[in-house]
């Protein structure tokens, strides 16, 4: 799973710097004006109060920034917090405790917990008073429901199909070179990864062409190496998920004009070499919907 280290800990850095600045102005006491005449001797204000014990349980596809950023969040407006991280990716969030440690953040204030998905359910059932979840849509409808059983509140970050409009006045090279870097940055690992494109038929030739002679020029390699752009999938799960759901974009009429295939030779969990599938339908010119569940649901 390649990227930039310092991506990551740029976000967390911007984060902390935001709540450096702004935490004590949004904790602050807010005055309430009444509007009924019959008050209007009376004052009114609004208290911030910490909710408590926070629970969070974060991903794996970026292990450093999103638990941190909630984590930072949740302890400067005063709350306790406990981090279930993916069991992918533990030794990230032991970094973590170990930083906020080393800042002066006692152990009862923040900690971490390893575990499979028997120990995020623990968590969720356990006596938190708030629970942020990042995951996929069918675990975040999992823990709605042990939610709501007990009120607990939850901000729950779920899976998307986040698709990319290409509109008649694009310019070809900027339009081609985004959806590329969208599909496949973190080998396609992000939640707010291009999964699908609209684009305008005029253009629609154009932009297939330039952007399947970009994706064939990725260089696919060691994540370690600075002249690698797309290094291998988070485990060899992921990886089987992602090749069913191009094979049922065969199915359903998509032809792969470049990619698809493993690439053993450079180790078992790489990913497939990028592809780049034709449209399940062309829906400007034929008038159906798309259909299959690499329309629905996400791909990696």
């Amino acid at each position: 799973m390649w990227k930039p280290c310092f991506t990551e800990v740029l976000v967390v850095l911007d984060a902390t710097r935001f709540l450096i600045e702004n935490a004590q102005s949004f904790l602050r006491d807010e005055p309430v004006p009444h509007g009924s005449l019959a008050m209007k001797t009376k004052t009114g204000r609004i208290l911030r109060e910490p909710h408590g014990v926070i629970g969070i349980v974060s991903p794996w596809n970026y292990p450093f920034s999103i638990p941190a950023v909630e984590a930072l969040a949740a302890l400067v407006t005063g709350n306790a917090v406990v981090l279930k991280p993916s069991e992918f990716t533990s030794l990230v969030a032991r970094g973590l405790e170990s930083f906020l440690r080393t800042a002066g953040v006692p152990q009862a204030v923040f900690q971490a917990v390893v575990g499979d998905a028997a120990t995020g359910a623990a968590l969720v059932n356990s006596g938190i008073d708030k629970l942020v979840f990042t995951g996929s849509e069918a675990t975040g409808k999992r823990i709605a429901q042990a939610a709501a059983a007990r009120l607990l509140p939850v901000v729950l970050e779920l899976g998307g199909k986040d698709p990319m409009v290409v509109l008649d006045d694009a310019d070809l090279e900027v339009a081609s070179s985004a959806a590329v870097w969208g599909a496949f940055v973190n080998a396609g690992q992000t939640c707010l990864s291009v999964e699908r494109c609209y684009v305008h038929r005029s253009l629609y030739e154009a932009f297939l062409e330039a952007s399947v002679e970009k994706t064939r020029k990725l260089r696919v390699g060691n994540g370690l190496d600075a002249q690698t752009d797309m290094g291998p999938m988070i485990h060899e799960r992921q990886l089987r998920r992602v090749e069913a759901q191009v094979e049922e974009a065969r199915i359903h009429g998509a032809r792969v004009l470049t990619g698809g295939m493993r690439l053993p030779e450079l180790g078992e969990i790489f990913t497939l070499r990028p592809s780049w599938p034709t449209p399940l339908t062309k829906c400007g010119s034929c008038g159906k919907r798309p259909s299959g569940r690499c329309f629905r649901s996400r791909l990696r």
